[in-house]
Parts: structure tokens; sequence; C-alpha cells
């Protein structure tokens, strides 16, 4: 899975999480407040055409259900 951080001028980060596992919190727009963890597995860093921080690597929930 290929990931775009979103860049520190709009909120986001400065660079990448290292390399490796990286927990988070996530919100999503359901209609509902929900917050959910979610776990990367990162791989490898990258800069795409825009000079935007990319991360190849694979995503999951941190709870199954």
């Amino acid at each position: 899975m290929t990931i775009e951080w979103v860049p520190a001028e709009y909120g986001g980060r400065k660079q990448p999480p290292p390399i490796g596992l990286y927990y988070a919190v996530s919100h999503f727009d359901t209609g509902h407040s929900e917050s959910w963890s979610v776990v990367f597995q990162l791989e490898i860093h990258l800069t795409n055409s825009h000079q935007q921080w990319i991360s190849q690597g694979k995503v999951r929930f941190l709870v199954k259900n």
C-alpha cells in the first residue's frame, strides 16, 4: 500500500515516521464520531513528483473487529 502524508504546511508532519511499526489514531467521516487505532508497517519512504512524502508498507486496524 502507498501512504501519502499530509504536508507540514497543511497541518501534517515535517517528515514521515521512522521505518517500522507506527501506531496512529484515525478518524473516519461515517456520520458518527468514531476513532480507530491503525497500525502502519512502514517499509520505505520516498518523495513524489510534488516533493511530498509517501511511504510504502502495510496498514491494518489494531483490533480485528
